[in-house]
C-alpha cells in the first residue's frame, strides 16, 4: 500500500521510467509503452491513496499523449487497436481517461470515426444484453461524445432519445453546441427528444425553457 506522501515518490518514479525510455523509443516502443503505464496504473490504483492527485495527473498526462501517437504508421490492425482504446476509456473507473477523450474523439481520421462508432454501438449492445447499465450508459455517453466532438448533427436528436433525463451534462452538451453553431432548432430539438421521466428531468426541463427564452421562443 501507498500513503499519501509516498504516491508523491512514486509519481515521480513513475514518470521519470516513461521519460528515460521514450526519448529513446521508437513509435512502436512509444506505444507499447504508454499503454503498459496505462494498463499497470489501473489494476495497481486499489494499492495507492492519491488524495493528493498526482497518480491521477500523471496518468492524464500520458493518456493524452497516447491517444494522440500516429496510429497510422502501425503495423497492426486499426480495428484491434481502436477497440482496445474504446474499452479502456469505458472500464477505467479513475478519470485517467477523461481529459484524452475528447482529443480522442476530436481526433480521429474520417475513415476511423465509423470503426468508433460501429465499435461503440456493438459494446453497447453487448453491456445492455448482459445488464450490465453503468458501462452501457458508458458507451451510450461516449457516442455522444464522438457525435459532438465531430459535428454529426444529424446524430444529435436520435442518440439524445436514447439518452433520456437520466444524465444532463451528456445532453446539454450537443444542445450547447448546437447553439453555438447557429442551429437553433437542432438546439432546442435535442431537449424536446431526452425529456421524459428521469432522475435528472426537472433539470434538463430548467434548460430547455432558459433556451427557449434566450430564443424567444414561446415555452
Amino acid at each position: 500500500m501507498y500513503t499519501e506522501a509516498q504516491s508523491f515518490a512514486l509519481g515521480r518514479k513513475l514518470s521519470a521510467f516513461v521519460r528515460k525510455r521514450e526519448a529513446r523509443a521508437s513509435l512502436t516502443e512509444r506505444f507499447a509503452l504508454y499503454r503498459a503505464f496505462m494498463t499497470v496504473v489501473v489494476e495497481k490504483m486499489g494499492m495507492v491513496d492519491d488524495s493528493g492527485g498526482v497518480i491521477g495527473e500523471l496518468s492524464q498526462e500520458m493518456f493524452e499523449v497516447y491517444v494522440q501517437l500516429d496510429r497510422s504508421a502501425l503495423d497492426m490492425p486499426l480495428e484491434i487497436l481502436l477497440q482496445d482504446l474504446v474499452e479502456l476509456m469505458m472500464w477505467e473507473d479513475y478519470a485517467f481517461t477523461d481529459t484524452g477523450e475528447p482529443i480522442f474523439f476530436g481526433g480521429l481520421a474520417a475513415h476511423e470515426v465509423p470503426l468508433v462508432e460501429s465499435i461503440l454501438q456493438e459494446q453497447r449492445d453487448e453491456l445492455r444484453g448482459l445488464e450490465l447499465d453503468y458501462q452501457a450508459e458508458e458507451a451510450l455517453t461516449m457516442l455522444g461524445v464522438l457525435y459532438r466532438e465531430q459535428q454529426m448533427f444529424e446524430k444529435f436528436v436520435p442518440i439524445a432519445k436514447a439518452m433520456g433525463t437520466r444524465e444532463w451534462q451528456r445532453v446539454t452538451a450537443m444542445s450547447e453546441l448546437a447553439e453555438e453553431q447557429g442551429r437553433v432548432d437542432l438546439a432546442v430539438a435535442v431537449y424536446e427528444a431526452c425529456l421524459g421521466p428521469g432522475l435528472h428531468e426537472e433539470f434538463l426541463r430548467k434548460k430547455y425553457r432558459e433556451l427557449k427564452g434566450r430564443l424567444g421562443v414561446a415555452p
